[in-house]
């Protein structure tokens, strides 16, 4: 293992947990977002570990470390796109109830020059 890994893997990873310690304090980024990228970051300052153990379980597996190397990122990278579509789910369902509410609303209350179906011409309000 070169030092220069472990060097760039470190500086690398502070960067990135200061800029998202920053990014969480200005309120940029909820709690569960700043939870999971500040694990990716803490992942990068132990990338020199992962290094090693890539090395033996590649020997124990009969694989290559870099397949090792790549298939974590990858898990990473699925678990984060299943958490966002639950998200997305729960948004989309949100602003359909949003909507639903919008709507009945707006037919409880009488609306000021909306035109009526039958005759096409439009309905003024008598209180103005």
């Amino acid at each position: 293992m070169n030092i220069a890994h472990v060097i760039s893997a470190t500086i690398f990873g502070v960067i990135f947990l200061i800029a998202i310690r920053s990014l969480s304090a200005k309120g940029k980024l909820t709690m569960r977002y700043t939870l999971g990228w500040l694990s990716i970051g803490f992942f990068v300052l132990g990338y020199p570990i992962l290094l090693i153990v890539s090395q033996r379980l590649g020997r124990i597996l009969v694989v290559q470390p870099s397949v090792i190397l790549l298939g974590i990122p990858l898990i990473i990278v699925g678990v984060v796109c299943i958490q966002l579509s639950i998200t997305v789910s729960g948004l989309t369902e949100q602003v359909r109830t949003l909507g639903e509410t919008i709507a009945h609303l707006n037919s409880m209350t009488p609306a000021k020059g909306r035109k009526t179906e039958a005759s096409g011409s439009t309905e003024v309000d008598s209180q103005c």
